[in-house]
């Protein structure tokens, strides 16, 4: 690795290049977090995390005064619903639309070759537009 380009860790009070100093962001993890999320900025301060846990279906909020935490779980905000059986749901990132909503984009997987093959558009990207959770 280039000088500068080694992972850093949030220690609880700055960055540190060893992992074992990694200090955790939330204590209340009542969803369960996903392999990808987004932190963007929440309205009115602070920051706001969202996630879906691996294969959904619900997205969850959390809120923190902090940009490195602790987050504070807010709840479920969104529940993606199967289109059709067996369907994978993952993803659910989410930013502030120009119109003030939260815009959660998530992804599908039908888990059905067959029917992937017969209609493309069951695999892919789907939106959805919810209120901003209300600031603890």
């Amino acid at each position: 690795s280039l000088p500068g380009n080694l992972p850093q860790f949030w220690d609880g009070a700055g960055w540190s290049s060893d992992m074992q100093d990694i200090a955790p962001i939330g204590t209340e993890w009542e969803a369960p977090l996903g392999n990808s999320f987004s932190v963007i900025p929440h309205p009115g301060g602070g920051w706001l995390l969202t996630s879906c846990s691996l294969f959904g279906p619900d997205v969850g909020a959390w809120h923190s005064d902090a940009l490195t935490g602790p987050f504070t779980y807010l709840g479920s905000i969104f529940t993606i619903v199967s289109e059709v059986p067996g369907q994978w749901q993952y993803g659910g990132q989410a930013f502030i639309a120009s119109n003030g909503k939260l815009r959660i984009c998530y992804s599908t997987y039908p888990n059905n070759n067959a029917l992937t093959r017969a209609d493309y558009t069951a695999y892919g990207v789907r939106w959805a537009e919810v209120d901003v959770p209300a600031r603890p």
